[in-house]
């Protein structure tokens, strides 16, 4: 996959650590590619749900983050993208010190684009598959959020 814009990598950095929610719970990134990023989340009590498991709309903003995010890296310099459809699997329960996610676009176009995420918890080196999602993310002219 090609980038139409020669510095997405600083763009999409900025795009994504940018977000208040995302910076909110606590999301980082760790690389960025030609239509895909990884990102991560360091786990904290905040993310936890009553069985001291992780909250499923902490692993879902994670995933739709890393969606979007694999999308942005392909778009145009001024514009901007935004998911307009999205759907998560849960695996298995998610514990352990760290959520990574992988964002991959699948089939960019010129104003859709449908990309994938998988999220992994991590735990004393080890990791597991704990959900899958796809989404369909919009891409935005300039000046139209």
């Amino acid at each position: 996959m090609t980038p139409r814009n020669p510095d997405y990598i600083q763009r999409t950095f900025e795009a994504t650590v940018g977000q208040p929610f995302a910076r909110l719970i606590g999301v980082e990134t760790a690389e960025i590619g030609p239509g895909w990023v990884e990102i991560f989340v360091t786990l904290a009590p905040h993310h936890l749900q009553q069985d001291n498991i992780v909250h499923g709309g902490a692993i879902a903003t994670l995933a739709d983050t890393c969606l979007a995010m694999a999308a942005h890296t392909l778009v145009a310099g001024d514009e901007r993208v935004v998911t307009i459809e999205f759907k998560i699997n849960y695996l298995r329960a998610a514990t352990g010190d760290r959520l990574r996610c992988r964002g991959q676009a699948l089939r960019p176009g010129r104003t859709i684009t449908t990309s994938e995420a998988e999220i992994y918890a991590e735990e004393n080196g080890h990791e597991k598959l704990v959900a899958k999602a796809l989404g369909t993310i919009a891409i935005l002219p300039p000046q139209s959020v």
